[in-house]
């Protein structure tokens, strides 16, 4: 019985032996390998100059050359148009590449570099006894003026209003690249045109 017991022990070692070696002499498969992706793919100088200036033309034409000429506003510069956070219209006015303040028109109220004052009230002192209320949101957005009176269409696609109203000849015209709105009898005039640099 001892016998027995001792061959039984060395075939369990003998298989225990085979059973690792067997194990670890498996011959491994080689994983395909996976193009490499570079994560900075570097660019040309060339390249990264035209991409730049494209950068810059991209936020220069963002700029329009702005005339205002009125009673409480006279200025020509650079200024941008856009919406603040809450989605009011901002004009912001430019003086010699340095920000000279804005002009945010809200639903009821437009405010002069933080100094607020009713729509109607300020229309008013800006245009005259020609105005009403979203009479410059109006000229800012290129919108109809004075429920679109004295409408037309020229040739080239440009919308011209022109007509009187309470005696003063008003000269409102839009394009694309240029919106001009001209109170022919007392002066006032506005003007928003696109800025090319070149």
């Amino acid at each position: 019985m001892r016998l027995g017991v001792l061959w039984g022990r060395l075939l369990a070692v003998g298989l225990f032996g085979l059973l690792l070696s067997a194990c670890n002499h498996q011959p491994k498969v080689a994983k395909p390998k996976k193009p490499h992706r570079k994560l900075f793919i570097k660019k040309s100088y060339a390249q990264r100059q035209r991409e730049e200036e494209a950068k810059i033309r991209q936020e220069l034409e963002k700029f329009k050359l702005i005339y205002i000429y009125t009673p409480v506003l006279r200025f020509y510069d650079y200024g941008t148009i856009g919406r603040t956070k809450e989605g009011d219209l901002e004009i912001v006015l430019y003086k010699l590449s340095h920000r000279l303040g804005d002009i945010v028109i809200k639903k009821n109220y437009i405010c002069f570099s933080g100094t607020c004052t009713a729509k109607w009230s300020a229309a008013r002192d800006m245009f005259g006894k020609v105005s009403y209320g979203d009479l410059f949101d109006d000229i800012v957005l290129g919108r109809d003026i004075f429920q679109g009176i004295g409408k037309q269409i020229t040739p080239n696609g440009t919308l011209i209003q022109r007509f009187v109203e309470n005696g003063q000849l008003i000269y409102y015209e839009r394009n694309p690249e240029k919106t001009l709105f001209q109170n022919m009898t007392t002066g006032v005039a506005i003007v928003f045109e696109a800025y090319h640099p070149q």
